[in-house]
């Protein structure tokens, strides 16, 4: 977009509420690993996941924090049709 790569790490998740909560690992691994990409200062970085009202609050919860606002990552929530929440672009 606008000569900048969006570079995605996409993680599954539930997408209906069980027990346990596999929402928090997945997001930060998601997060972890797109610290690790060999990317450009211009390049996009988003840890994707499914929209659901758990990795919604979590994402809500998590954007403002300072370190991971510092990294430039961001956090996009994918709906079941495509629809994309949360990117700055």
């Amino acid at each position: 977009m606008d000569g900048r790569r969006i570079i995605a790490e996409c993680k599954k998740g539930p997408l209906i509420k069980k027990p346990g909560s596999p929402e928090y690992p997945l997001l930060t691994a998601a997060i972890g690993q797109a610290l690790l990409f060999d990317a450009d200062e211009t390049d996009l970085l988003v840890a994707a996941v499914p929209d659901t009202p758990s990795f919604r609050r979590i994402s809500e919860a998590w954007r403002n924090r300072p370190r991971l606002r510092a990294s430039g990552i961001e956090i996009a929530l994918v709906s079941r049709t495509g629809a994309v929440f949360g990117l700055s672009v």
